[in-house]
């Protein structure tokens, strides 16, 4: 329930949810002012027997007091003091439709001190262990929180992360006094594929190939100075150049897996695609957020020994051609 003011939201925005009784509960009140939210009130939740969790905005973000969040099945309480996360926080789960709270952290001046932090990315969840200030320990469990999947230790020289049997999933090694230049070895099926450096967000060498899914895979930095990765079987190949832009420095979880750091569903793709021995490609595709948008996709049929593609205009798809032999794909191409 909201009230406006001259097409604004203005005054209290009151949310209720239904018991099973089918009697209301008022969960969330927020107040607005000339259409920006400047308080919010947790009825169902509190920080203390008594007191129910509290905030205050400024300029529409977390500013002071308690807050409510709750994301991929995590939820947290939050505190504020003048726009920085200070004291304790709280951290959990959601099972089953329960809350589990796996622990709480401390902030100070805005950065975690001492306590467990959990992040979700890449379908998994991470339960950082702070002391002091410092990362000491990270679990990596799956999605529903329930089976630790990998280990990280910290040293000063660098980080290592590897499964719970003891297996390498990757080794990053510090370069600096400041931790934020470093080399990584990548490993593959737990043999190593090959190494990156970075410094703070930018890759600045990478030297990376395996085989995977019957194609060779190589990852580079081309001539131009672009991160490459190219794909290659015995009739054509695929040249990708992924236009990932982070604004902050890289962390120890995106380089669990090349796919993760390189071919990421927030990132943007440029691919083109050539048939073996041919120095131009055939077809180009831009791709957003994972997915194609512009341009042609083109595969081959080991079984079938043919090749087929499909077109895409702003995001659909509007041909799909199957079975083509190479002199049908380059006729057909070239007659777009």
């Amino acid at each position: 329930i909201s009230t406006y003011k001259n097409g604004l939201k203005d005054g209290l925005e009151k949310q209720y949810d239904i018991n099973d009784d089918l009697t209301e509960v008022l969960i969330n009140t927020k107040t607005h002012k000339v259409g920006k939210l400047v308080n919010e009130i947790w009825h169902t939740y509190k920080v203390s027997d008594t007191q129910n969790i509290q905030g205050s905005y400024k300029n529409e973000k977390p500013y002071n007091g308690s807050f409510y969040t709750i994301e991929n099945d995590t939820f947290k309480v939050l505190h504020f003091q003048e726009g920085l996360k200070d004291g304790k926080q709280y951290s959990g789960y959601v099972k089953e439709l329960s809350f589990i709270k796996t622990d709480s952290i401390i902030y100070k001046s805005g950065r975690p001190f001492q306590g467990i932090k959990i992040t979700n990315k890449y379908n998994l969840k991470f339960l950082q262990q702070y002391e002091n200030g410092e990362t000491v320990k990270t679990e990596i469990l799956n999605s529903y929180g329930d089976e630790v999947k990998a280990i990280v230790t910290y040293s000063d020289t660098g980080i290592v992360t590897k499964t719970t049997s003891g297996k390498i999933i990757n080794e990053l090694i510090y370069l600096n006094k400041t931790k934020d230049k470093a080399k990584v070895i990548l490993y593959k099926d737990f043999k190593k594929a090959g190494t990156l450096e970075y410094n703070k967000n930018k890759i600045t060498k990478i030297d990376i190939s395996f085989k995977e899914a019957g194609l060779d895979l190589k990852y580079y930095i081309d001539k131009q100075g672009k991160v490459t990765i190219e794909a290659k079987n015995i009739k054509y190949s695929i040249i990708v150049h992924p236009k990932f832009e982070t604004g902050e420095n890289f962390d120890f979880i995106d380089f669990l897996t090349t796919e993760n750091l390189f071919m990421n569903k927030h990132f943007d793709v440029e691919a083109y695609f050539y048939l073996n021995k041919m120095k131009e490609p055939i077809a180009h595709c831009a791709i957003k957020k994972g997915k194609p948008y512009n341009g042609i996709i083109i595969r081959y049929s080991e079984n079938k020994k043919t090749y087929r593609y499909k077109e895409y205009k702003e995001g659909k798809r509007v041909k799909k051609v199957r079975d083509l032999s190479k002199k049908q794909l380059l006729k057909a191409l070239q007659d777009k």
